[in-house]
């Protein structure tokens, strides 16, 4: 059974918002668990929540061990890297101009130096591609989330006046993971095309506008099976199917 450790973002952990609470809660049905489930390997999610490329570098060090004795280290990253800090809005000087929290030239250097030191220590890399955000569940989630009323007026006139920006950088950042793949001849899982393939991907996402839900992992999940054939067990494949159709039965 091939051992592989993911690192990444809360998208990676598998963290979902419940939408009724506003809370969040690692999901049971995340894609790294339903890869666990159906593929002969063994997943060891080192992914948390907030993590940038930076905190990868961090975590691979605190986990040098573990990598030495896995086959593969997925990473995901990106996405908080080209997100925006929006607390401290109400002290950015007008107009309002977008900061990502990594900028993109420290993304792609330290990404390198990730994918370099992964391999360093036998690992192979696999790259994870971003999947997209929810643009309209992002902007009204923003809305609610920020609490003074300066605050509320500068983010507003932001998105008033460049609403597609948001969606813009996010996709720099994917378009930045492809490249480094090619660069650095490491094989990347496209998880982007399955959720444009819906069109409108909204109802793939939680609340928040950045978070999957349940359905987007079963999206992110079939895009790595595809990617992944060898290492599917068709035979839990098969299981999970009876067990569902049991279920329907009795219920």
């Amino acid at each position: 059974m091939r051992k592989i450790v993911l690192l990444g973002d809360s998208i990676a952990r598998g963290v979902v918002r419940d939408n009724r609470s506003a809370k969040y809660c690692v999901s049971c049905a995340s894609f790294a668990k339903n890869c666990e489930r159906l593929m002969n390997v063994q997943m060891d999610n080192q992914a948390r929540m907030g993590s940038t490329v930076v905190h990868g570098l961090v975590a691979a060090q605190r986990f040098t061990s573990k990598i030495t004795e896995a086959d593969e280290v997925w990473l995901l990253f990106g996405g908080n890297d080209s997100n925006m800090n929006l607390t401290n809005i109400d002290t950015l000087p007008e107009p309002v101009s977008y900061q990502p929290t990594v900028t993109l030239q420290e993304f792609q250097q330290k990404y390198t130096e990730l994918i370099q030191q992964v391999q360093n220590l036998g690992a192979n890399v696999i790259l994870l591609s971003l999947p997209p955000f929810a643009l309209r569940k992002f902007l009204g989630n923003v809305r609610q989330s920020i609490h003074t009323p300066m605050g509320k007026c500068k983010w507003q006139q932001f998105v008033h006046n460049q609403p597609e920006m948001l969606a813009n950088w996010h996709e720099m950042y994917n378009l930045s993971v492809f490249k480094l793949a090619h660069k650095h001849h490491v094989p990347i899982i496209d998880i982007t095309t399955p959720f444009l393939k819906k069109g409108d991907c909204e109802s793939y996402f939680c609340d928040d506008g950045i978070h999957p839900n349940i359905q987007g992992h079963l999206l992110i999940t079939d895009a790595i099976i595809k990617n992944r054939p060898e290492l599917v067990s068709f035979k839990q494949i098969l299981l999970n199917h009876y067990q569902q159709k049991s279920t329907e039965i009795t219920n």
